[in-house]
């Protein structure tokens, strides 16, 4: 649905939540990669209404290979409302349903 790039700068809350794309037409944006130096939004993400989400992942990623996730349970969310502690289902942060939060959010 979206991706960040370290180091590219701009502020993706404000790039997730609006309504534009950044990138969509750009295949190498869209890789698990940062070789392309851009963000990637399609416009897909932006009719969250219309698609059948049930789980949502953010991932972390270096050189293309998967270091960390948190998986949320993203039934009855609407685009910004899945990034809860109470909808994580699994991550490899294996003490994330129970430790202390100094901050949760998206937002900063």
């Amino acid at each position: 649905m979206m991706k960040g790039v370290s180091g590219v700068g701009g502020d993706l809350y404000n790039l997730w939540t609006g309504t534009g794309t950044m990138n969509a037409n750009v295949t190498a944006a869209s890789f698990l990669t940062s070789f392309y130096k851009g963000h990637y939004k399609p416009d897909y993400s932006n009719h969250w209404g219309q698609l059948c989400i049930d789980k949502v992942k953010v991932s972390i990623y270096n050189n293309g290979v998967e270091k960390a996730y948190i998986l949320f349970n993203a039934q009855g969310a609407d685009k910004n409302s899945w990034f809860t502690p109470a909808r994580v289902i699994d991550s490899t942060w294996g003490d994330i349903k129970n430790a202390p939060k100094d901050y949760f959010a998206m937002a900063k």
